[in-house]
């Protein structure tokens, strides 16, 4: 808190907002990103993709975004649920692998073919890329609005997880490849990419942390 009453103008008052609007501002980021994705650069596929199944994939990636997002905005003041934590952060891969892992919805598409020949990794690369681009702006504002500011410790897993989530989603909404080699490689790949950067900023963290031997 002594940080926070340290900090002054817009970035404060936006760290020093109720926690329900924070969590309002980031969710509608969040939800915002997949939804430009579907309405701008909509998978080609679309209209021969199952349409339950859509629903079913999207709710998969959605449900643990929204939930990690809330998570990374716990109230300073209020005792950090770890056990949540773990739970969610497990959640949002296990569903992004899931996602990934099951079988091809169609094969009703030429461009849902693409991806399993010679252009697998170029293809994969950039789901992965394309991925991030759209996790980017989520975890930017989610560290703007974490009242700890850069120093957000253990919620580094919820944080990154509920940005790359976001990504995720955008990513399987604008790709339409179906192959599981390709969507693991592509798609499950930003959320290994957020996992990096959680690791590392803990690690890193840690070292800070450890006193100097002189």
């Amino acid at each position: 808190m002594a940080q926070l009453e340290r900090e002054h103008g817009l970035l404060a008052r936006m760290r020093a907002s109720a926690t329900r609007s924070r969590i309002a501002i980031a969710l509608a980021l969040v939800v915002a990103m997949p939804l430009i994705v579907l309405l701008l650069a909509p998978r080609p596929d679309i209209g021969v993709y199952p349409r339950a199944r859509l629903v079913l994939e999207v709710l998969l990636y959605a449900v643990p975004a929204l939930l990690a997002t809330a998570l990374a905005l716990w109230p300073l003041h209020r005792a950090e649920p770890s056990v949540a934590r773990a739970i969610i952060s497990g959640a949002a891969v296990l569903a992004a692998i899931t996602v990934a892992s099951l079988p091809p919805a169609h094969a009703d598409h030429p461009a849902s073919l693409a991806g399993g020949g010679d252009d697998f990794v170029a293809r994969a690369l950039g789901c992965m890329m394309y991925g991030i681009v759209c996790a980017i702006p989520a975890f930017i504002l989610l560290r703007l609005l974490a009242r700890e500011g850069a120093r957000v410790g253990a919620k580094a897993w919820v944080l990154a997880f509920a940005a790359a989530s976001c990504g995720a989603a955008a990513v399987f909404l604008h790709c339409p490849i179906v192959h599981v080699g390709h969507r693991w490689a592509g798609h499950v790949a930003v959320l290994v990419v957020a996992a990096v950067w959680a690791a590392l900023h803990l690690h890193g963290r840690a070292r800070a942390a450890r006193p100097i031997d002189r």
